[in-house]
Formats: structure tokens, C-alpha cells, sequence
């Protein structure tokens, strides 16, 4: 045996004993020409020379010519077993590849061993076998191939004939589905590769696409006709076959298969076959399946509801009262159109609506395709208005400028305005509650406590124990100093309200208890002395405006210490304004005119209310608003001097006194309590009163000096012969005495 080097590219020329060499042919796509070595005595050796160069691309081992019967071939293309052409054997021939046997029976079409990469081949031809051998050689190119042919053989010690060749890459066929490969030969289909179609409907369609991978390092070739094949149950048929039959290394192509279910409950086969060149497996087979299932679509249903003529929000059920969902998984309901806006699924659901409602409802879900609805509908009807109650006729004073704003009278009568309790929090000004202190009935020297003196719940002071304290419930007052624990509330509501709550001692085991009391713009409204360790309830009406403010207090009995106290306050609306309506008043509005906040002048205003339902339907009723005037007019006086006339006479007039009397809402009249002198008056200095009234019959005076004076000549008067003439007093007062 000669080992030939890998940079010859392994040249093999075969010596010739009985007969001249012939050429060792070439790249001959017709067919290599043969060059023959016969030799009848087993044990001979190959002699070579350099007459033919190239890689020994095919091996034929037979009888020499005249051997008789029908000669014994083995070929390698290329180091491919086979390829391109067939073994015939007239008698068995044994080869050896190390511990592997291959056996080649002398049948046409024997399958063809595959080569291993890199795995070295050496073929052994027993020296009982054929006594007369050809050994021929051709050069590359005329065959593709998966081996490299390594040694040019020899006899070996047992005069056997052996040869060497070493396997190489070659194509590799992967067929995938949903990205996982489904093995050759596979028999149990997958939902995860798509070789199990699943449950598919009668009258639909699954169409699954699989890929065909080339994952060698060869050309694969797709060698079926049509590439994709199918056999089986009619129900899959091959939709599109892949678009090339030669895949490149790490080339992809695709097929797709459909599965058309036909019976009910029948479960369809069938294998796929992809023939190839792909060596080990030729014939690419694997099983996929589905199962037939025949949909059956839901009743239209029928419903049935609590109630088909409410009022508007009534909460009322609707239900499915017959029909099957069959193949549906759910009832899907609506509340516009059938397969529009989804109001609900079940059974039943619950629906409260405002306006004449139909509700539509179908089974959906699973193989089914939504169809039409059943429906109800819903009528939503109110005729009937409201009752109003007005509240009673209010009282009312402007402001210094004649102007006051019109209440809010549209909440009704036991509306909880505040709530000590519920309304507690960590801010200063929230929902109109102050948290501070002061001195003993001192309300305007009020103090807040500091926004950060506020933790567990609790407003605290800087004295001793963290006091003054404000909890939700109640508090304690100052131990160092006595001052009052105070909670401020700052009313925005003008009219009467009821203030109702509890207190008493939480403490009994120390201290000797406090006082309670509630004051109303710092005056004292309510006030409960040594309070019991029960709880105690009070109860009491008051008018307030907006502004005003309502303080809590708690005021230690002796001892400031341990006077740990519960005071609490609801404060609600007593207006007496009252509704009711059929429908109850979740969809009733109350509205005013002239509206909350409207500006207007002393006397009478008066204020329509409106209560309207939601179906539109409407009661009006009016209260009377009087708004006082108690503000004085403003009186001002100026001096004046009066001249007596000629006569003696003299007049003097509101307005020469006046000087700029006023008033917001308008001054009525100016009067004098003294518009005429004459000479009994006194002369010189005179004081006068000036009554001012204002248009609502408000009074004020001032005093003004009216100085007298006389300062008319006279003409003298003659005595006549009347003896019985008197001086006037006034005459006479005036004479030198």
C-alpha cells in the first residue's frame, strides 16, 4: 500500500501488466473513460506513476474482462457511496470499515451506507472473493460527492485488496414547524410543531406552513414529484409547494398544508414525504393530524326583566329566560346595538338606565360566529313633578352699602353642612375647620396651632404634655396655662342650622373634669359645667351667616391636668326646604332665582325655586327674602344765621342746614324741629335740630346754631287818637329801660 500527500490532491495511476495504459480520461460529462488493470493472482500489488494527476474522484472494483457471469462492481463518485449510479454484485462481497461491515448483496438498487465526516473509510475485498479484479480511475469535476478518496490501496497481509477514503459534510435535510424540528419518521403529531391541527370546526379551514431547512455544508435537492407528497386521508391537501427544489447551505424554503375537517368527531391523518438528497434520509416522512368538530351556533334567547316600566336609574335584572348557548362560551349583552357598546355578559346583569333603554344579547365565544341578539326593551317614564316645600319667609339686613348678597337657599332641609368628626385633618382651613387655642373666653385672641405640630392623628401645643390637644373626637386643654382647646369652624352658609353632638369626660381616673361650650362669633351660645364620665347629647338651632365662626371649647374645671375630653359637633341645614318626587331624588335639581350670591338692595326680594326630576317634569314655589335696614343714615349740620325781615319775621330751611347728611340706601327727608323766628326769638345764637331719615325710615340727628338777627330799619309809630293802644311785647321788651 503507497500513501499519496494531500497536496497532490491524491493522484492514483494504475499500472498495467497485460495491456498498454490508456489515457486516464479527463472532466468527461459523458462518462469517464476507462483505464483497466487486470490481474488473475490475488496478492499482486498496484504499482503507480505519475502519469495521471487529480483527486480520485470514482472507484470501480469488478472482474476482469472474461471472467464470466456478470461482473462485480463497486463504485465511489466523488467519495460518495453510489451516487449517480447502482451496485450490481453477481456474488456477495464483504467490506470492512474498522468495527463497521458493510454488506452489498448482489441485488439491484442496494441501499447505500452514508459517510460520517472525517471518519476514514478502509475497504477490504477478501482475497476468496473475486480472483480477477479492475481497479479504474477518474479525475474531480465529474461528480458531486461527500468523501475524499485518502489512500490508493493495496494488498494487505492476508493478500485481501483494500482501499481508503475519508468521509466529508454533506447535505442535511431539517424540517421545522412553528420553529421546532419535527424528527424523520415521526408518527405522534404536536400542537407545538403544527403537526396536530387541533379541533378545527366544520366549515372552517387550518392551513399550517412548515420550512425546509439545508443545514449541511452541500447543494440539497428536492428530488420528488411534486416536491411536498402526500398519503392519507383526504381531509389535508398540500396548498403550496416550496418555490425552489435546490436549497443552498443554510438556505430556507416553505411549504403549507390544510386541513379541511369534514365529519364530526373524526380525527384525520396523514404522512408527508419530501424525497431528497439528503444521504440518511431520502425519504422524509412525518404524521399530522386534526380532528373534526362541528360547531353548533347558540339560540337567539328570549329575556325576561324585574320591571319594563321604571323610573329613570332604577336598578333592575335582566336575564336570559330560554335558549342554549350551545357551542358559545358566554351571553354577551349591549346596550345600543347588537354587537356595539358591551353592558355586560352572563346570564343576567344589572342595569339601572336613565332613559327608555333596549338591551341586546347573543351567545359568543368558542368556534362560534356571532350572529343576532336577542332584545328587551326597557321603557323609562316619569310623569310626575316633584313636591316642593319652600322654606319659610327669611329676614336679612344689608351692609353698610345698602347690598347684601341672596343666600343659598337651595339645600335641603337636614343637609350636613360640617362634621367635627368625620371632617378632622392634618390642614389648617380644611373643609372650613381651624385647630388652635385660647385664653379663658377670649375668642379673639384665637391661635393656631403650628401646621408641623401635627402627628398620630393629633394637633398638639408646645406645654407640658404636648397640650393643648385636638383629636377627631375631642381634646385636652393647656396644663401650664389653662388655655382653651378650640375647634374653629368658619360657617359658608347663610340661614338657620342646627348644631347637635356629644360630650363627656374621657378620663375619670384623673383630673376633676372640664367645662364644654360652644360660642357663636365669640359670644357664648351653650355651656355644660363638670361634665359626666357618659356620654351626653345637646341639641340646639342657630342663625348663622357666612363668616361667622363656631367655636368648640374646652375649658378645664380647676385642675388642667388629666382633662382629657370628648367634643364633638354636626352642624346641618333647618331651612325647612323639603322635595320629594316618585322617583326618588337622586335625579332631582334644585335651582334659584335670582341665584346664590345676586347682590341686592334693602326691602323685600323675592326668590323663586325650582325642583326639576330627570325626566324634565318640574314644581315652583317662591320665598320671600327681607332685607333690613338698620343702619343709621349719617347727619351732618352746618351753623346758619336767620335775618329778620321788616315785620319781624324769619324762615330758615332744612337744606341751609344740612351740610352733606347721607346714607347708602338714600336719605328719605331733612326736617327742622324749628323753621320760623320772629322777634320773640332770641336774638343772637339759636340751636336747631336736624332730623335726617333714610328711605327705609332710619334716623339720625345732628344740632346746628342759628343765629338771630335784626338788622331791618323800621318806621316810627304815630299816636292816634285810639287811647286804648297797647304796645306789642315784643315792642316793649325792646324799650330802654
Amino acid at each position: 500500500m503507497r500513501n499519496y500527500t494531500l497536496g497532490l490532491l491524491f493522484s492514483l495511476l494504475f499500472a498495467v501488466t497485460a495491456y498498454a495504459q490508456p489515457s486516464c480520461g479527463g472532466n468527461n460529462p459523458g462518462g469517464p473513460t476507462t483505464a483497466n488493470y487486470s490481474d488473475n493472482v490475488v496478492g499482486s500489488s498496484f504499482t503507480a506513476t505519475p502519469d495521471c494527476l487529480g483527486e480520485l474522484n470514482e472507484v470501480e472494483l469488478k472482474r476482469a474482462p472474461g471472467g464470466g457471469g456478470q461482473g462485480a462492481e463497486f463504485r465511489l463518485y466523488d467519495g460518495l457511496i453510489g451516487s449517480g449510479g447502482v451496485l450490481i454484485f453477481s456474488q456477495n462481497i464483504t467490506l470492512y470499515s474498522g468495527d463497521n461491515m458493510i454488506e452489498l448483496n448482489a441485488s439491484p438498487g442496494n441501499p447505500i451506507p452514508c459517510l460520517v465526516q472525517d471518519h476514514v473509510y478502509t475497504f477490504v475485498v477478501d482475497r476468496f472473493g473475486p480472483s480477477n479484479v479492475t481497479l479504474q480511475g477518474y479525475n474531480t469535476n465529474n461528480y458531486p460527492g461527500g468523501a475524499v478518496y485518502t489512500n490508493s490501496g493495496g494488498y494487505n497481509t492476508s493478500g485481501d485488496l483494500f482501499f481508503s477514503f475519508t468521509g466529508t459534510d454533506d447535505a442535511e435535510i431539517d424540517v421545522q414547524g412553528q420553529a421546532i424540528s419535527i424528527p424523520d419518521g415521526d408518527a405522534t403529531p404536536q400542537v407545538a410543531d403544527d403537526t396536530d391541527y387541533g379541533v378545527i370546526s366544520i366549515g372552517n379551514t387550518a392551513t399550517h406552513t412548515f420550512s425546509i431547512l439545508n443545514t449541511g455544508t452541500a447543494n440539497l435537492l428536492l428530488t420528488g414529484t411534486p416536491y411536498v407528497t402526500l398519503s392519507g386521508d383526504p381531509e389535508f391537501a398540500v396548498t403550496t409547494q416550496p418555490a425552489s427544489g435546490t436549497l443552498m447551505p443554510n438556505e430556507v424554503v416553505t411549504f403549507s398544508i390544510t386541513y379541511t375537517p369534514a365529519v364530526n368527531g373524526v380525527v384525520s391523518t396523514a404522512t408527508v414525504s419530501i424525497l431528497n438528497t439528503d444521504c440518511n434520509e431520502e425519504t422524509y416522512t412525518f404524521l399530522i393530524q386534526g380532528e373534526a368538530f362541528e360547531c353548533i351556533e347558540p339560540d337567539i334567547p328570549t329575556l325576561s326583566t324585574t320591571d319594563n316600566n321604571v323610573c329613570p336609574n332604577t336598578l333592575l335584572t335582566l336575564s336570559v329566560a330560554s335558549g342554549n348557548l350551545n357551542d358559545a362560551t358566554d351571553w354577551v349583552w349591549y346596550d345600543d346595538v347588537c354587537g356595539g357598546n358591551q353592558a355586560g355578559t352572563g346570564t343576567s346583569i344589572m342595569v339601572s338606565p336613565t332613559s327608555t333603554t333596549t338591551y341586546f344579547v347573543r351567545g359568543e365565544g368558542g368556534c362560534v360566529t356571532p350572529g343576532s341578539c336577542g332584545e328587551i326593551t326597557i321603557t323609562v317614564e316619569d310623569l310626575e313633578a316633584p313636591v316642593l316645600t319652600c322654606p319659610d319667609p327669611v329676614t336679612l339686613e344689608v351692609d353698610a352699602s345698602c347690598e347684601a348678597p341672596v343666600p343659598d337657599l337651595t339645600l335641603l332641609q337636614g343637609t350636613v353642612l360640617a362634621n367635627s368628626v368625620t371632617e378632622f385633618s392634618g390642614a389648617q382651613g380644611q373643609d372650613g375647620w381651624y385647630y388652635g387655642y385660647y385664653p379663658p373666653a377670649d375668642p379673639m385672641a384665637f391661635t393656631a396651632l403650628d401646621p408641623m405640630n401635627f402627628s398620630m392623628n393629633t394637633w398638639f401645643g408646645t406645654q407640658t404634655g404636648g397640650t393643648p390637644t385636638i383629636d377627631p373626637s375631642g381634646g385636652q386643654p393647656g396644663i401650664d396655662d389653662g388655655v382653651w382647646s378650640v375647634r374653629r369652624w368658619i360657617s359658608d352658609y347663610t340661614g338657620l342650622i342646627s348644631v347637635s353632638g356629644t360630650y363627656f369626660d374621657r378620663d375619670l381616673n384623673c383630673g376633676d373634669g372640664a367645662n364644654v361650650g360652644i360660642f357663636h362669633n365669640g359670644t357664648p351660645i351653650f355651656f355644660a359645667f363638670s361634665i359626666p364620665g357618659t356620654p351626653a347629647n345637646y341639641s340646639f338651632d342657630i342663625w348663622v351667616e357666612a363668616g361667622d365662626q363656631i367655636d368648640l371649647v374646652i375649658d378645664p374645671l380647676f385642675d388642667t391636668a388629666c382633662d382629657d375630653t370628648e367634643l364633638t359637633a354636626e352642624m346641618t341645614i333647618n331651612s325647612g326646604l323639603m322635595v320629594t318626587d316618585n322617583c326618588g331624588l337622586s335625579m332631582v335639581t334644585i335651582t334659584q332665582d335670582p341665584v346664590a350670591g345676586t347682590l341686592v338692595n334693602a326691602g323685600i326680594t323675592t326668590v323663586t325655586l325650582t325642583a326639576t326630576d330627570g325626566m324634565g317634569n318640574s314644581d315652583v314655589c317662591t320665598v320671600d327674602l327681607t332685607f333690613e335696614d338698620t343702619i343709621l343714615p349719617e347727619a351732618l349740620c352746618q351753623n346758619a344765621t336767620v335775618q329778620l325781615d321788616a315785620a319781624g319775621m324769619g324762615t330758615l330751611t332744612p337744606a341751609e342746614v344740612d351740610n352733606g347728611s347721607n346714607d347708602a340706601c338714600g336719605v328719605q327727608t331733612l326736617a327742622l324741629d324749628q323753621e320760623n323766628f320772629d322777634c320773640n326769638d332770641i336774638l343772637g345764637p339759636n340751636v336747631v335740630t336736624l332730623t335726617v331719615t333714610d328711605v327705609n325710615g332710619n334716623s339720625n340727628t345732628c344740632t346746628a346754631t342759628i343765629t338771630v338777627e335784626d338788622n331791618v330799619p323800621r318806621k316810627p309809630y304815630a299816636r292816634t287818637q285810639q287811647s286804648n293802644w297797647t304796645r306789642p311785647a315784643w315792642v316793649a321788651s325792646r324799650l330802654p329801660k
